[in-house]
């Protein structure tokens, strides 16, 4: 028994000095290294594999930040100079002159299915009809719609340029007997004054604060339209 002692420490003995040995050994370090380089290179190839990704699509987001700064800017300048247009047409006396002779008709039926010629003629007819029921004092010099036509089948507005600032006037005072007139489909027709924009802009606020501060009864004027016609206002810069 002593002597299988002596053998087992002797055997576990040699296997650590075999084991110092070997990774001691030239063979050992050489392969060690080349597994660790083999390691870190496959792991370098992945990383660079994804930050080249990374910087493609970094450099694709930048492109398409750009082309959208740029076309905002496009845009930008283009409502800059839509905006020094309208003022200019504002501040330009024949418009200014044009719009206090001028009324805007709401609700008249607008044909879509006639070609535009005849659907004029059909404006203009309306339009003899409407001032003819109030009794104006003027006919219209001008009759033509506002705006592109709506995509919800709607009519569009209707300006009406008469002779003076005076017929213009009285027209309005007389609109109140639009109340007893129908349009070809049946509906109310309302009048209202031409406006600049940010004259339109202060009607649909005084409108709106009407509106709360009304009670139903006294809600009879011809610019402010039964709850059960609702009436289509659309805000127009030329109108």
């Amino acid at each position: 028994m002593v002597n299988n002692r002596k053998r087992e420490k002797t055997s576990r003995s040699s296997s650590k000095d075999q084991i110092t040995r070997l990774l001691q050994s030239t063979e050992f370090k050489t392969m060690l290294i080349t597994v660790v380089k083999e390691a870190v290179s496959e792991a370098m190839a992945d990383i660079k594999t994804d930050l080249h990704k990374s910087i493609l699509d970094m450099h694709a987001n930048m492109k398409s930040l750009e082309e959208t700064v740029v076309a905002q800017q496009k845009r930008i300048e283009d409502m800059e100079l839509a905006l020094k247009d309208e003022k200019k047409k504002q501040d330009d006396p024949a418009e200014v002159k044009e719009r206090r002779r001028s009324i805007v008709a709401i609700g008249v039926p607008e044909d879509l299915a006639l070609p535009q010629f005849e659907r004029s003629l059909a404006d203009q007819n309306t339009v003899n009809q409407l001032l003819k029921h109030v009794d104006a004092t003027s006919p219209a010099v001008s009759v033509y719609r506002l705006g592109r036509q709506r995509e919800d089948g709607r009519p569009r507005l209707l300006k009406i340029v008469l002779t003076s600032q005076f017929a213009q006037r009285d027209t309005l005072k007389k609109a109140h007997k639009l109340k007893t007139y129908r349009g070809a489909d049946g509906r109310h027709i309302f009048l209202r004054p031409s406006m600049s924009r940010e004259e339109l802009v202060q009607f649909h606020d005084n409108r709106r604060k009407n509106r709360t501060n009304q009670s139903p009864a006294t809600n009879a004027t011809p610019l402010q339209p039964r709850k059960e016609i609702p009436t289509p206002m659309i805000t127009d810069s030329k109108n």
